[in-house]
């Protein structure tokens, strides 16, 4: 699980390779779930209908595979989770399923981090 400060944007990124090589011109897409509610974003606002938004190729030539959506959680503004779903159903297919966390403040986020890390037995 990733933590955040509530109101950070967060760049939720993904590379695609094969073979070792990176892949360029593919259209990864994003969905992102409030958890609270089970809503999803559509890129301005959460709505009941899942929304697919499409991530960014960074850079073909200096950074190749390289694709990101910058996820605004001001939007909402308040402590909460979302599941994170990455997507293509380009040539190279892929579900990839990442959790994010916003808090209120650093401290408590890396209060949280410790507390899931004692939880799941990986304390260092």
């Amino acid at each position: 699980m990733e933590l955040h400060d509530v109101d950070d944007t967060v760049r939720i990124g993904v590379s695609i390779a094969y073979n070792r090589e990176s892949v360029t011109g593919e259209s990864p897409k994003t969905i992102i779930q409030r958890m609270s509610d089970s809503l999803f974003f559509d890129g301005s606002a959460f709505v009941v209908v899942r929304n697919e938004i499409r991530m960014t190729e960074a850079d073909k030539n200096n950074l190749p595979g390289y694709y990101f959506y910058d996820f605004d959680q001001s939007v909402d503004g308040s402590e909460e989770e979302y599941l994170v779903r990455l997507t293509n159903t380009g040539t190279h297919k892929f579900v990839v399923d990442e959790w994010h966390r916003f808090v209120k403040a650093r401290a408590t986020a890396e209060k949280l981090k410790q507390h899931d890390q004692t939880i799941i037995g990986l304390t260092v």
